[in-house]
């Protein structure tokens, strides 16, 4: 199940589009799916960050 940003229950697994909203419009996939590269982009750099200054 996915959560906001689209999180879901397991860390590091992101889900988008159809597979959150549903059947819906293109462009609400879109939307969702720019949102979930966004946390995953930030995610990312969360992970690199750490390990760097470690």
């Amino acid at each position: 199940m996915a959560i906001e940003k689209g999180e879901t229950a397991i860390n590091g697994i992101f889900a988008s589009g159809d597979v959150v909203t549903g059947d819906k419009t293109v462009v609400e996939a879109v939307k969702c799916s720019k949102m979930t590269a966004d946390a995953m982009d930030e995610y990312v750099k969360a992970i690199l960050s750490s390990s760097s200054s470690s």
